[in-house]
């Protein structure tokens, strides 16, 4: 986003107007601005917080999805996948009350995109066939088929 921050926060007040199914929001952004949440009563938020670099260790993220509760919605937590176990780390996430979106970016993260959709996860995300907007983001329809494969082994 090229213009200030306040202008930022007024369009994202702005988008709440139109009743989005969710609004994706930086938790760095609702911890700066506690207020931001009184927009619309029954609006859907996910609540997200990416590491571009790393995946850091479960107690890390444990910490991250407790710093996400206050705000409701959903948390997403999205790191990059260095080797194969940071999957299983961001994977471990899975398994509460409340299924966050967690999974790694990355070539070696696809293991986890894949596997958050089968743990839970109430949304994948998914690019149009030549255009993802992160690594290790499948084109449109690729998710689907490999979970029916998966549903069917």
């Amino acid at each position: 986003y090229g213009g200030t921050e306040s202008e930022r926060l007024v369009l994202l007040g702005m988008l709440t107007k139109l009743r989005p199914a969710y609004l994706d929001v930086e938790l760095r952004t609702l911890e700066a601005n506690r207020g931001l949440m009184r927009w619309e009563r029954n609006q859907k938020t996910i609540v997200s917080w990416h590491d571009v670099r790393t995946t850091g260790s479960r107690a890390r993220l444990m910490s991250v999805l407790s710093r996400a509760a206050p705000f409701g919605g959903v948390a997403k937590v999205v790191t990059t996948a260095e080797n194969a176990v940071d999957n299983v780390t961001i994977l471990s996430l899975y398994g509460g009350a409340q299924p966050p979106i967690a999974f790694c970016m990355g070539k070696l993260g696809v293991f986890s995109r894949v596997m958050a959709m089968e743990l839970g996860s109430p949304i994948a995300y998914a690019s149009l066939p030549g255009q993802p907007t992160a690594t290790g983001q499948l084109p449109l329809g690729q998710p689907i088929a490999i979970r029916r494969r998966l549903e069917s082994a």
